[in-house]
Parts: C-alpha cells; sequence; structure tokens
C-alpha cells in the first residue's frame, strides 16, 4: 500500500471531508445514491452533523506526503438490517486506485464494526458494472444477499446488488 495512514474523523474536518465527498461525486457520480448537486448546497452544520453521530463512523486515507485526503468510507445504521452496519460512500482518488488503500479503508470500518456488541455484519450496495469494487467486496468475504436494485433518479439505470459480511462467532 502507499504511504497511507487510515484514520477516523469527526466534525472538526468537515470542510476536508467535504472536498473529497464531493471530488467523488464529481468523479465517480454513478458510485453514489446522493448527487454533486446536493452535495454541493448542504451547509457547513449538516457536514458537522454527519461526522459527530455517535452510531456512525467515516474513515479517510490520508496520503502521508502531504496529509491530503485519498479515500474514505462511511459506516452507519442500515435500514431492515438492524444487526448490521452499512457500508457507505467507498471511494479513492483514481490516483491512488490500485494500491491497496480500498482494501485498508474496508478492514478497518469492519474493525471497528466488531466493536459493537450489536452489530454481526457489515451490508452494502455495489453496482453490478463496478468490477473492481465487487472484486474488492468478494475478496473481503463479502457475499451478494439476493436483494438487487437501482440508484435513484437521475441514475436509475445503475444497477445494483447488496452483499453481506458476516461475523464468525466469537467475533472472529
Amino acid at each position: 500500500m502507499a504511504r497511507v495512514r487510515i484514520e477516523a474523523i469527526g466534525p472538526e474536518d468537515w470542510e476536508r471531508y467535504r472536498t473529497i465527498r464531493l471530488e467523488a461525486l464529481r468523479t465517480d457520480p454513478d458510485a453514489f445514491g446522493s448527487t454533486f448537486e446536493r452535495e454541493a448546497t448542504r451547509p457547513e452544520h449538516d457536514w458537522r452533523k454527519r461526522l459527530e453521530a455517535s452510531d456512525a463512523r467515516t474513515f479517510v486515507a490520508i496520503e502521508a506526503a502531504d496529509s491530503s485526503f485519498v479515500g474514505l468510507v462511511t459506516c452507519a445504521p442500515y435500514a431492515g438490517h438492524p444487526r448490521h452496519i452499512g457500508l457507505f460512500s467507498m471511494w479513492v482518488t483514481p490516483a491512488m486506485r490500485g494500491r491497496g488503500i480500498g482494501g485498508a479503508l474496508v478492514r478497518e470500518l469492519i474493525a471497528w464494526a466488531r466493536t459493537l456488541p450489536e452489530i454481526d455484519g457489515v451490508v452494502l450496495e455495489v453496482a453490478d458494472e463496478n468490477l473492481a469494487a465487487v472484486k474488492l467486496y468478494e475478496s473481503m468475504g463479502f457475499r451478494p444477499n439476493g436483494v438487487r436494485g437501482s440508484l435513484p433518479p437521475p441514475r436509475d439505470h445503475v444497477l445494483e446488488h447488496q452483499r453481506v459480511h458476516t461475523f464468525a462467532p466469537g467475533g472472529a
């Protein structure tokens, strides 16, 4: 992996989080349920609130050379899966892809989720055609659960499916 460290961030990091989140939405719009236009208009309060929720965490990959954020992933409660945490907003800057950063972000998210006694797995949605992400999630033990759907308009042409990673009994 490139010289990158993974850290959880809080509300004091809202501006840097906003910057990378908007970059992700602008660069890969078909990978997310939200849109650049919707997120770009959110006030500071909304960005801070996202990062201070006690039942959620956002992890970022930070490039050692210049401390820039080069990847992110968020986990939060997932409607319809009360014993699973949802993996959302996974993204790595194009220049840093293929270096193990995505895997490091997901491993950190899973490690945090395992500390929650009421949680026994992680669930996510991934676009069927996002083969790099599908391959990453498959390699980390995420398996399709048969639930299929699409992104909300205006990208309802993007078909996706759910994948679940269930923790082994005893937290292993």
